[in-house]
């Protein structure tokens, strides 16, 4: 169904699904780690295979860059309780995904909507929008899907990219690419986080549409120093990440 975003069933590998959990058994049974708190960060050998599937993308980083999720959504709300408060405002894409505007608005966050056009967000509009909010009212993060954009299906350019980075950069705006159909798209299509390389961007990713989205597991990459405010975050909230 285009409005749920899953692949049909009978696209998924169920079997596998079945074959991977029967092998994960067998090694906690070997090293009965299911019997301890999990690392708050995520087990750290998905985290260091996180790290090739990135540096596939072009971003450079290390296990210790990535904090895994239960699904990309919880991701974004993870990377969003660390940028944004109460009433602070926040740039999405328009049209986009309804689930995060509501969520924001449950932070009490104000969504600002950045017109989609088909090279990217509408640069003109975005300059507009941030010299038009200043102060207290200044826009503190962008959350965009960059590539396969849902709803539209478009992915941004290189040169829209950079030039959105520009526009963060001398409006102090964090940007957070939710990249939830990374899967499914070229691995040499543009990320606004392969050219900023995490500086003011978190990458956020997740295995619903390929794997299946019962498994909840996503992950977000960002800079070290925001990483520490996030596990620092997942121990007070879920102690450890479930192996």
């Amino acid at each position: 169904s285009p409005g749920i975003g899953t692949l049909p069933v009978d696209w998924l590998d169920l079997p596998l699904l079945h074959g991977a959990l029967r092998r994960a058994i067998a090694d906690d049974a070997d090293d009965a780690g299911s019997l301890r708190y999990g690392d708050p960060a995520g087990d750290a050998r998905l985290r260091t295979a996180l790290t090739h599937r990135l540096a596939d993308l072009g971003i450079a980083t290390h296990p210790a860059q990535i904090v895994t999720t239960a699904g990309a959504t919880a991701a974004l709300d993870l990377a969003a309780q660390l940028l944004l408060a109460p009433g602070d405002s926040v740039l999405v894409d328009e049209p986009g995904w309804p689930v995060e505007f509501a969520r924001l608005a449950l932070m009490g966050v104000a969504c600002i909507p950045v017109p989609r056009a088909h090279d990217g967000p509408d640069r003109d509009a975005m300059r507009r929008i941030l010299d038009s909010h200043r102060g207290a009212e200044k826009p503190r993060a962008y959350v965009t899907v960059s590539v396969l954009h849902n709803p539209t299906g478009s992915s941004i350019t290189l040169a829209a990219a950079h030039e959105v980075l520009k526009i963060a950069e001398a409006h102090d705006l964090m940007i957070v690419e939710d990249d939830s159909y990374a899967w499914l798209a070229s691995r040499e299509a543009p990320r606004l986080c392969a050219l900023d390389q995490l500086q003011r961007t978190v990458y956020v990713c997740g295995f619903s549409k390929i794997l299946t989205p019962a498994w909840r597991v996503g992950f977000l990459a960002a800079s070290p120093a925001l990483v520490e405010r996030a596990i620092d975050r997942k121990l007070l909230t879920t102690l450890g990440a479930p192996g």
